[in-house]
């Protein structure tokens, strides 16, 4: 077997597209991550939802919007703190002693930054996916066509 080709640290760079965030005076490079951290990261930012929504009051009549979340805040920053500097870490690469003191608008804002640059990672991924599934379709019903018409030739 011949040797395995190895991708260098520049195609690596070039297939995680970097886009940077401010935090004083530091710029932060975010990219995409790898499918194994994304899954992680999923993993992490599923939890905080149901977290959220199991925290989230059911009988909400005669309170407005502001108020109900007013209602949850504290619950919800709870999780925020303990869940989400793990995945922020994976995320960004900052180091999670440090993301934990960030203000909390900071590290929300630098979350949905990091989100959002994994979204389009991720719609990219899907379109990739469905257009595999496509061609594996086709080259299956093509390899069972070819073998039926190998079986009605030699009759």
């Amino acid at each position: 077997m011949s040797e395995r080709i190895r991708l260098a640290t520049t195609d690596w760079d070039e297939i995680f597209l970097v886009e940077t965030y401010k935090i004083g005076k530091t710029l932060i490079p975010i990219k995409p991550l790898g499918m194994e951290d994304l899954a992680i990261v999923a993993q992490i930012i599923s939890q905080v939802r149901e977290e959220i929504i199991a925290k989230w009051p059911t009988n909400t009549k005669n309170k407005t919007i502001s108020e109900v979340i007013a209602d949850v805040m504290p619950a919800i920053i709870s999780v925020i703190q303990i869940e989400i500097p793990e995945a922020l870490e994976r995320l960004s690469n900052i180091a999670k002693e440090d993301i934990i003191k960030l203000p909390a608008t900071i590290a929300l804002d630098l979350t949905i930054k990091c989100l959002d640059i994994n979204l389009g990672s991720m719609e990219s991924l899907s379109k990739n996916f469905m257009a595999l599934i496509v061609k594996a379709t086709t080259l299956s019903q093509g390899l069972k066509n070819m073998g039926g018409q190998k079986k009605t030739e030699n009759k």
